[in-house]
């Protein structure tokens, strides 16, 4: 099986790379590199000359011409015969010249780079997600081209998510041939996906190596879901297997609910779970609209009934997926070509299929075209996997321009899967390529050691031929003069293992190639078991057994191999750190052919081929093929669909542009393409909007050992109390002996649940490892609990601790107690009513056969700080005179959780941009934001002045009000070029997790996306007019574009169809009145922005023309209510002329979309004329100043001009409207005012400075420098800012600003000093300002620090400071001030087992219309999904995913009105054991806005 892994688009795989080189006459084999300090080897096979033998001189040389080593002489050197020739390098020198000398050939010169002999070095990480402040543990494995290990110094670097190193070190291998080392992550960081690099010490720009793991605050998941789509014979219904169980095995019980997440989120499906498995049909017709061959992305999710717990699986459903690759062994034919060979590879090894090939035949030529009118086709079926020889007849090879090899799966019911595609060209007229020569004898798809590569050659060829296999670009493993019986027999061992490529080549005068591609797969002989050690006796675990107990021993045997890198971790990591599916396998790129195009991991080819005339034949036969694909069809290819052959993709262009010319009779208007991959702008490609693929990431197989050999605590009673539960329980690198039993005892750690262990296995001599399938066991207890609280919380803080209790095999009922031990006094638990010790119903576990799972809840206050263990001890429920539960019972369980209780000190990042300008104007008054983001606005107080010894020095003080007596946990100085574009898409405040409310990653509004989108976009938009492109960061910054937009869709409910559509705030409109106009047209206006496919954009814009045909005149035809939401905006006719405006600039925006000409815009035109003198807000008049027409947009900035206030900035105010809010709008939180002042101030000075920005405005006279400094300040960290609307805007007008105003590239030498004050041990810093951002970090005790700017141009400077929260000013304690929702609760007994409650939830803010709900259910209480509903009076809510457990019932409430109660009411039924209610443990309702988080 060919793994499909991402390779470079080559001939030759990748690593080490081999070139080949002709000097004339002669074939020289050459490395890519010369090997430092080694020996190293070339082959040479001169020129066929029967009348001599030659004489061969080779020399070596460094830059200086001066000789390294004494030159080689070989004499009577046989001609046509390839020849190695090894000599050694030993030099320092980083570059050489080699020269060979040759009789009657011309000289030949290489220059080539000198570097140490590291051919690969193999990266492992103990796990592949980490915390922050977590240490990551790593081992290495280094090998040289031989195989054997690199005895050099290798330096690892820790790079964050933005490409920043952090930190580096160096290291030498150990005994066992492995480097051991680690990185201590610090404990504020960016969340993301973060790399470690290794390369030779001294090296790194031409040697690294990479492994990327992921850096998150996570939470290990309850349960694994697994579960996969069969194929029905009609594809809108879907036959789903979804798996949820424990990772210690046992199954899941509970609801799984069916969501339809390709057009919004919308619920198609819930049902029942039961014994850990579903089965059924689902129908997708919801999802589809009824087009069957939609891919549709499918989340079920599951809620266990007996945790309470939820997870989760993405599904993608498609049908119609090919699910393999075609691969061509050989790129084209030609008139002597007799045989097509293909590989069809299948994506997972489990697929069995069969499959249809469709030939067909394209040709310009009338002769054949005249003897059949039909499409000349041949069709053949084949088993999936299998390699496909397709015999050519004589018509084809002569008469064919190319052949349209096309591959589909049959499916049921007479149905087959879209087709993979080649386009294999003929190349007649190209003497130089011979692809005839080789076929093959017994052609498999991948060979394996021991087998023989059967060959044999046309024998109508009588030059002299040899042959050469090179594998995996770094080793030629066969060089050889082909034999007269013109027959090859290679034998295949594991050292070819990967990609190989067979050249069989002429050295005569008229050179010639041919070349076939050969997979080999590696056999390893090498196993890894695990066994249980217990009483002196082993026992195999196997998949039917695999059960041990905390602390018992496994013991690991290894055979096989030198080395093993060893790794068991908690089986739930590996469900958390999925890696991204690798990329389509790429083959037969032209660019290798090309004397000038040097790629250092790509062979050359050179003077084998000529290029030109190849490329012109290709062009030719191409390009008749397109006017004949037009001729036979009447329409051309819909679009450039890539294949495994880059030949192919060029010339799938060719014909689609030629067709069009055809088509078009303009071939004027065809604009031209020469990238092989399809005509792409340079701005961002619609199809990649969607088929951006995630890069291959290097997968770390093994990891590192965190033992803990000290003795485990017991109970006072015996019972072993399990508090190590450590995530890895081994990683390490074992040196094998191959005479010798290989063991490795491990103890079982007291986490229940299940282990993975993986084994990688490396022999000398061999550059690639073998892996083995990893081996799971289980470490359990016939009845446990299970914890779950907070390991850090604070004094006074309540939290509740969720316990959960489960049996295995329960066949009759039974209770226990849960019972808390030693509890310190400095914590206060809730341990029974009336704060008495509560009897044991209150701490009761009921376990059934049919319920083997239940949950309870416990409060804890915490009341003084320093570090306190709790322990939970689980009792069998007994009775005796005088002592309480918790004193009597059996231990069958304990569980002892560490906790650090800390001061009332909630952490928060105070941030500050400062833009320093040395050739500015001093600004007297201290610079201060209106509002910190969320925080006082009197942290950071700014001032500015001269130095009076060095007036051109421009001082920057910043002091931090922040009082000595508070804590300061970091303080650091980003300094960096002015205006620099990150990728602020991150995570970048590190947040507690929060408490007793399930999480829903899935719910999200449709601003954040507008905000990040805007950010991202023109960041990408600013890197591409850098005339220095990173061209790295430009495709990952586009992938994020991709991601967004796809993020967007999911609020829109455009389908496939060109129907009208648009988009909404919190979810996909369900009905057209539920689109927001003001959000689809900004959306709109980004997705133009963008360039994206017209497809995308043509219902949102066909929703607002739509929307214009209404266009009455009259001041609300186009208000639209969400407005109010978005902005700040009172009056109607403010809101009015404001959409306009924004209407009339999405058809700017798109206006090299087709569906913009419509008259309708006309009339929103002409609107513009009739606006009058009145007083309109300020943001109005700088949106017409932008966005109106020509005639009012001078206007608009005269009157601008004159409300402008160009002394201070910022220059605009939003004025007295802010001041006028709707009563509907007041708020208890004055912060909220504070917010829509600055917000305002945001949205009209951004649209001022586009309004005068624009070519031809008269904004000259006007210095805009310092309203855009003030504007750059205001961003939040990950450069949003207020709103959506804000961020569109301002992201805008910076890009506009900086495009229009300043040279990008354009910075003098500028010098940053850095000194702190009151801190005699802090020394000034000096910064020379790059565009890579330098890091100061000031110590703790700094308050105040001074940044002294001396040069010409900007710098900017971020300030951020990690310090205790400040305590806000106490205020009164009703509720209406501190949560933003009332709740009240009602309950009565209705029958004798019954208990009805009533809740009523009144949102006291606009922004609050959903709530996620968790409504708690007394302890052994149940109820089900029938039994919930909502009251008469509450008829517009909508009660969705609801999802009961043994603790509580959990679903969202939506629709919730402003200020009016809204009502449910629910059912609970008592249990069946007996109980006090007196003594029942209260619950709690808890409502959690889903975004906010409140």
């Amino acid at each position: 099986m060919i793994g499909r892994s991402v390779c470079i688009s080559l001939l030759l795989l990748c690593e080490l790379v081999t070139s080949i080189l002709a000097a004339n006459n002669a074939v020289i084999v050459l490395p890519s590199y010369l090997k430092a300090n080694a020996s190293n080897s070339i082959t040479i096979t001169p020129t066929l000359d029967a009348s001599r033998n030659l004489d061969i001189k080779l020399q070596l040389q460094d830059m200086n011409k001066v000789n390294i080593g004494q030159p080689i002489k070989l004499t009577s050197v046989r001609s046509a015969i390839p020849r190695t020739v090894s000599f050694d390098v030993l030099t320092n020198a980083r570059k050489a010249t080699l020269n060979v000398f040759m009789s009657d050939h011309e000289t030949f010169s290489a220059e080539l780079p000198i570097q140490p002999d590291v051919a690969v070095i193999h990266l492992y990480l103990s796990k592949l997600i980490y915390r922050p402040g977590e240490e990551v543990q790593i081992r290495a494995l280094p090998l040289d081209s031989s195989g054997l290990p690199y005895e050099g110094v290798i330096e690892f670097a820790l790079l964050n998510s933005y490409n920043f190193e952090l930190t580096r070190k160096r290291e030498n291998i150990g005994n066992d041939y492995t480097i051991s080392t680690s990185f201590k992550l610090p404990d504020h960081l960016y969340f993301g996906d973060w790399h470690i690099l290794a390369y030779p010490y001294g090296f790194k720009d031409l040697i690294r190596f990479q492994t990327t793991f992921k850096v998150k605050e996570y939470e290990l998941p309850a349960f694994k879901v697994e579960g996969y789509v069969k194929e029905e014979f009609d594809p809108s219904l879907a036959n789903f297997l979804i798996e949820a169980r424990y990772f210690y095995g046992m199954p899941i019980d509970g609801t799984i609910s069916f969501f339809c997440e390709s057009n919004g989120r919308h619920q198609i499906a819930q049902t029942e779970m039961r014994n850990g498995t579903w089965e059924g049909i689902v129908n997708l017709t919801k999802c589809t609209q009824h087009d069957k061959t939609k891919v549709v992305s499918i989340r079920a999710d599951i809620r266990d009934k007996g945790t309470g717990s939820k997870g989760s699986i993405n599904l993608i459903y498609d049908p119609f997926a090919p699910k393999f690759d075609l691969i061509p062994l050989r790129p084209a034919f030609n008139q002597f070509t007799e045989y097509l060979y293909f590989v069809t590879e299948p994506w997972t090894s489990l697929l069995d299929a069969t499959l249809l090939l469709h030939f067909e035949c394209l040709t310009g030529d009338e002769r054949m075209r005249n003897e059949q009118t039909e499409t000349v086709t041949e069709t053949l079926e084949v088993d999936l996997g299998d390699v496909v020889e397709f015999e050519l007849a004589h018509k084809w090879r002569s008469n064919c321009d190319v052949i349209i090899a096309k591959a589909q799966r049959k499916l049921s019911n007479d149905h087959v899967s879209r087709s993979r595609t080649l386009i294999m060209p003929n190349l007649r007229g190209v003497p130089s390529f011979e692809p005839r020569w080789i076929i093959l004898t017994n052609p498999q798809p991948n060979y394996m050691e021991g087998d023989q590569l059967e060959v044999k050659i046309d024998r109508r060829e009588t030059r002299r031929l040899n042959s050469m296999i090179i594998c995996n670009g770094n080793r030629v493993m066969h060089v050889d003069a082909v034999r007269d019986d013109r027959k090859l027999s290679i034998p295949i061992d594991n050292r070819m293992a990967g990609r190989c490529l067979l050249c069989v080549f002429s050295p005569e005068q008229q050179k010639a190639l041919d070349v076939l591609v050969f997979f080999v797969k590696n056999t390893c002989n090498v196993a890894a078991e695990a066994f249980k050690v217990e009483n002196m006796i082993k026992r195999q675990l196997t998949e039917e057994d695999n059960v041990v107990s905390p602390g018992e021993t496994i013991q690991l045997l290894l055979r096989g191999g030198d080395l093993a890198v060893v790794r068991a971790i908690d089986d739930r990591l590996n469900g958390l750190a999925k890696l991204p599916e690798a990329l389509q396998q790429k083959f037969w790129d032209l660019t290798m052919f090309d004397k000038q195009i040097i790629f250092p991991k790509q062979s050359r080819i050179v003077n084998l081929i000529d290029l030109t005339t190849l490329t012109a034949s290709l062009d030719s036969r191409c390009s008749a093929a397109g006017k004949e694909y037009y001729r036979v069809y009447k329409q051309c290819p819909q679009e450039v669909i890539e294949s495994a052959s880059s030949i192919s993709d060029t010339c799938h262009v060719k014909m689609t542009i030629v067709c069009q010319q055809v088509k078009n009779r303009s071939p004027e208007s065809v604009p031209s393409c020469k990238q092989s991959d399809g005509c792409q702008a340079q701005s961002i490609h619609s199809a990649r909007m969607f088929n951006i693929m995630p890069r291959l990431l290097i997968k770390p197989t093994t990891a590192r050992p965190i033992f803990d050999d000290s003795a485990p605590t017991m109970d006072p009673e015996g019972q072993r109390i399990r508090e190590n539960f450590q995530e890895v329980l081994l990683f390490d690198a074992v040196k094998l002996k191959h005479d010798e039993l290989n063991t490795i005892d491990v103890k079982a750690v007291d986490t229940i649940g299940q282990w993975s262990v993986s084994s990688v296995f490396w022999n000398k001599g061999y550059s690639s490892l073998c892996a083995v399938p990893d081996l799971y066991f289980n470490t359990l207890k016939n009845v446990f609990m299970q914890v779950e609280m907070p390991k850090n919380v604070y004094v006074n803080e309540t939290v509740t601790a969720k316990i959960t209790v489960t049996g295995r095999n329960v066949h009759r009922s039974a209770e226990y107690s849960i019972c808390i031990v030693g509890l310190p006094r400095k914590i206060c638990a809730d341990e029974g009513s009336q704060g008495q010790k509560g009897k044991p119903t209150y701490s009761n576990a009921a376990l059934t056969a049919d319920a083997p799972v239940q949950t309870k809840i416990m409060s804890f206050r915490f009341l003084t700080p320093g570090p306190a263990n709790i322990t939970f001890q689980l009792r069998k429920q007994a009775s005796f005179p005088g002592k309480t539960h918790c004193e009597v019972g059996t231990v069958l369980d304990a569980v002892r959780i560490q906790m650090m209780i800390a001061k009332r000190a909630d952490t928060v990042e105070y941030f500050k941009r400062v833009v320093l300008d040395a050739s500015k104007p001093v600004i007297k008054k201290p610079l201060n934001d209106v509002l910190g983001i969320g925080e006082p606005s009197d942290i950071f107080e700014v001032t500015e002045h001269r130095l009076p010894e060095d007036p051109s020095a421009l001082v920057t003080r910043i002091q931090t009000n922040i009082l000595n007596t508070d804590t300061v946990y970091s303080f650091n100085i980003d300094i960096s070029k002015f205006l620099p574009m990150p990728a602020y898409i991150t995570e970048t405040v590190l947040k507690r997790k929060r408490r007793n409310i399930v999480d829903d990653p899935a719910t999200s509004f449709l601003s954040d996306d507008i905000s990040h989108l805007s950010v991202e976009l023109y960041s990408f938009k600013t890197m591409q007019k850098q005339s220095t492109k990173n061209f790295v960061a430009l495709e990952e910054s586009e992938a994020r574009i991709s991601n967004l937009i796809s993020s967007m869709l999911q609020f829109s409910d455009c389908k496939r169809g060109m129907a009208a559509c648009g988009f909404s705030e919190y979810k996909s409109p369900a009905t057209p009145n539920d689109r927001s106009m003001i959000l689809t047209a900004v959306t709109t206006s980004l997705l133009c922005e963008a360039t994206v496919d017209e497809s995308i954009v043509h219902g949102p814009i066909k929703f607002i023309t739509q929307s214009l045909g209404n266009y009455s005149g009259s001041s609300n035809s186009l208000e639209d209510s969400a407005i109010q939401d978005i902005v700040d905006i009172d009056k109607i006719k403010d809101r009015k002329m404001f959409t306009s405006a924004l209407l009339l600039q999405v058809a700017r925006d798109c206006a090299g979309y087709k569906v913009t000409a419509s008259p309708l815009w006309r009339a929103l035109y002409n609107s513009f004329y009739l606006i009058d003198d009145e007083d309109y807000d300020g943001r109005t008049l700088a949106s017409i100043a932008f966005m109106g027409t020509n005639f009012t947009q001078e206007l608009m900035r005269i009157r601008m001009a004159e409300r402008i206030n160009s002394q201070t900035e910022p220059y605009w105010s939003a004025g007295s409207a802010l001041n006028r809010v709707p009563l509907e709008k007041k708020s208890n939180f004055d912060e909220l005012q504070k917010r829509r002042t600055k917000s305002g101030d945001i949205l009209v000075n951004s649209l001022g400075i586009l309004a005068f920005v624009t070519p031809g405005a008269e904004g000259n006279r006007i210095e805009w420098d310092p309203l855009a400094d003030w504007l750059y300040k205001q961003q939040n960290e990950d450069g949003t800012f207020q709103t959506a609307l804000d961020t569109y805007f301002a992201s805008r007008a910076l890009y506009e600003y900086r495009h229009r105003k300043i040279d990008i590239d354009n910075l003098g030498d500028v010098k940053v000093t850095v000194r702190c004050e009151g801190d005699n041990e802090c020394r000034d810093r000096v910064v020379n300002v790059t565009d890579a951002p330098t890091t100061i970090t000031i110590p703790n005790s700094v308050r105040n620090v001074s940044l002294i700017t001396r040069g010409i141009g900007k710098v900017n400077a971020a300030v951020r400071i990690l310090a205790t929260k400040r305590m806000r000013t106490r205020r009164g304690l009703s509720q209406d001030e501190i949560y933003p929702v009332r709740i009240s609760v009602s309950q009565e007994k209705v029958t004798k087992k019954t208990i009805q409650q009533t809740v009523c939830i009144t949102s006291l803010s606009p922004v609050i219309t959903t709530l996620e709900l968790q409504h708690g259910l007394y302890t052994g209480y149940t109820t089900s999904r029938q039994n919930l509903i909502k009251l008469a009076n509450s008829s517009q809510l909508d009660l969705l995913e609801v999802s009961p457990s043994t603790f509580a019932v959990h679903f969202i409430l939506s629709n919730l009105p402003l200020h009016k109660a809204a009502c449910y009411q629910i059912g609970i039924t008592e249990p069946t054991f007996s109980y006090e209610p007196i003594h029942l443990a209260p619950v709690a309702i808890q409502a959690r806005h889903v975004v906010n988080g409140m």
